[in-house]
Protein backbone atom coordinates (compact mmCIF):
# COMPACT_ATOMS: atom_id res chain seq x y z
CA UNK A 1 0.00 0.00 0.00
CA UNK A 2 1.31 3.63 -0.85
CA UNK A 3 0.52 6.98 1.40
CA UNK A 4 -0.37 9.80 -0.57
CA UNK A 5 -0.45 13.42 0.81
CA UNK A 6 -1.48 16.32 -1.60
CA UNK A 7 -2.59 20.09 -1.73
CA UNK A 8 -4.97 20.88 -4.19
CA UNK A 9 -3.95 21.56 -7.31
CA UNK A 10 -5.86 24.06 -9.84
CA UNK A 11 -5.08 26.36 -12.66
CA UNK A 12 -1.51 27.18 -12.56
CA UNK A 13 0.34 29.79 -14.34
CA UNK A 14 4.08 28.82 -13.71
CA UNK A 15 5.79 29.35 -16.91
CA UNK A 16 9.01 30.20 -16.22
CA UNK A 17 9.18 30.32 -12.39
CA UNK A 18 9.08 27.83 -9.35
CA UNK A 19 5.72 26.75 -8.11
CA UNK A 20 6.10 26.81 -4.61
CA UNK A 21 2.55 25.54 -3.73
CA UNK A 22 1.17 22.65 -5.51
CA UNK A 23 2.93 19.64 -5.02
CA UNK A 24 1.95 15.61 -4.58
CA UNK A 25 4.00 13.21 -3.01
CA UNK A 26 3.77 9.38 -2.02
CA UNK A 27 6.16 6.81 -0.78
CA UNK A 28 6.25 3.28 0.56
CA UNK A 29 4.77 2.73 3.63
CA UNK A 30 8.01 0.07 4.10
CA UNK A 31 11.11 1.74 6.44
CA UNK A 32 14.79 1.01 5.40
CA UNK A 33 16.55 -0.90 8.31
CA UNK A 34 19.04 1.92 8.74
CA UNK A 35 17.38 5.21 8.49
CA UNK A 36 19.93 7.44 9.43
CA UNK A 37 22.67 6.39 7.01
CA UNK A 38 20.09 5.69 4.11
CA UNK A 39 18.45 9.44 4.25
CA UNK A 40 21.95 10.90 4.88
CA UNK A 41 23.22 8.91 1.88
CA UNK A 42 19.62 9.28 -0.16
CA UNK A 43 20.13 12.87 0.35
CA UNK A 44 24.12 12.89 -1.16
CA UNK A 45 22.57 11.48 -4.74
CA UNK A 46 20.17 13.80 -4.67
CA UNK A 47 22.19 16.41 -4.59
CA UNK A 48 24.42 14.31 -7.04
CA UNK A 49 21.75 14.27 -9.60
CA UNK A 50 20.60 17.68 -9.55
CA UNK A 51 24.43 18.69 -10.05
CA UNK A 52 24.42 16.29 -13.38
CA UNK A 53 20.65 17.92 -14.50
CA UNK A 54 21.73 21.46 -13.98
CA UNK A 55 24.98 21.16 -15.16
CA UNK A 56 26.32 23.29 -18.04
CA UNK A 57 28.56 20.83 -19.77
CA UNK A 58 25.86 18.13 -19.92
CA UNK A 59 23.99 20.13 -22.55
CA UNK A 60 22.22 18.44 -25.75
CA UNK A 61 21.51 20.39 -29.17
CA UNK A 62 22.12 23.88 -26.81
CA UNK A 63 19.66 22.67 -24.94
CA UNK A 64 19.87 21.81 -20.93
CA UNK A 65 19.19 18.53 -19.82
CA UNK A 66 17.63 19.32 -16.43
CA UNK A 67 17.07 15.41 -15.76
CA UNK A 68 19.55 13.01 -14.46
CA UNK A 69 19.16 9.28 -13.40
CA UNK A 70 21.29 7.39 -11.01
CA UNK A 71 21.95 4.69 -8.25
CA UNK A 72 23.77 3.91 -5.13
CA UNK A 73 24.64 1.31 -3.17
CA UNK A 74 23.31 1.86 0.32
CA UNK A 75 24.47 -0.68 3.07
CA UNK A 76 23.09 -3.91 1.28
CA UNK A 77 20.77 -2.30 -0.74
CA UNK A 78 20.92 -0.24 -4.48
CA UNK A 79 18.68 2.58 -4.64
CA UNK A 80 17.57 4.47 -7.77
CA UNK A 81 16.47 7.86 -8.34
CA UNK A 82 16.13 10.54 -10.79
CA UNK A 83 15.00 14.19 -10.72
CA UNK A 84 13.48 15.98 -13.43
CA UNK A 85 12.57 20.06 -14.45
CA UNK A 86 10.09 21.40 -16.63
CA UNK A 87 11.91 22.55 -19.82
CA UNK A 88 10.92 25.93 -18.86
CA UNK A 89 13.08 26.50 -16.22
CA UNK A 90 16.48 27.42 -16.88
CA UNK A 91 19.44 25.65 -14.62
CA UNK A 92 19.68 28.51 -11.71
CA UNK A 93 16.27 27.95 -11.49
CA UNK A 94 15.84 23.77 -11.62
CA UNK A 95 18.53 23.51 -8.93
CA UNK A 96 16.16 25.93 -6.81
CA UNK A 97 13.07 24.26 -7.14
CA UNK A 98 15.03 20.89 -6.38
CA UNK A 99 16.68 22.45 -3.35
CA UNK A 100 12.51 23.20 -2.34
CA UNK A 101 11.30 19.66 -3.15
CA UNK A 102 14.14 18.55 -1.59
CA UNK A 103 12.72 20.19 2.10
CA UNK A 104 9.99 17.87 1.73
CA UNK A 105 11.82 14.89 1.46
CA UNK A 106 12.06 14.35 5.49
CA UNK A 107 7.89 15.33 5.38
CA UNK A 108 7.37 12.53 2.79
CA UNK A 109 10.00 10.11 2.81
CA UNK A 110 11.98 9.12 5.83
CA UNK A 111 13.58 6.23 6.20
CA UNK A 112 10.93 4.85 3.50
CA UNK A 113 11.87 2.34 0.66
CA UNK A 114 10.42 4.71 -2.12
CA UNK A 115 9.24 7.96 -2.65
CA UNK A 116 8.86 10.87 -4.77
CA UNK A 117 7.52 14.09 -4.91
CA UNK A 118 5.80 15.58 -7.88
CA UNK A 119 5.66 19.27 -8.22
CA UNK A 120 4.39 21.34 -11.29
CA UNK A 121 7.97 22.83 -11.76
CA UNK A 122 10.08 19.75 -10.74
CA UNK A 123 9.69 16.15 -9.58
CA UNK A 124 12.77 13.61 -7.95
CA UNK A 125 11.59 9.74 -7.48
CA UNK A 126 13.64 7.21 -5.93
CA UNK A 127 12.82 3.19 -5.20
CA UNK A 128 15.00 0.25 -4.20
CA UNK A 129 14.08 -1.79 -7.59
CA UNK A 130 15.06 0.44 -11.14
CA UNK A 131 11.81 1.87 -12.83
CA UNK A 132 13.24 3.54 -15.44
CA UNK A 133 14.40 1.76 -18.26
CA UNK A 134 17.47 2.45 -20.84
Amino acid sequence: MVSATSRKITTINSFNKIDYENDFYLSNPNNVSDKELFNKEMSALLVELTDKATDKNNMKNNKFVLYAAGDKRIGTKTVYAMVQCTKDLVTTSCAACFEWIFKMFSECCDGKRGGRVLGTSCNFRYELYPFLRN
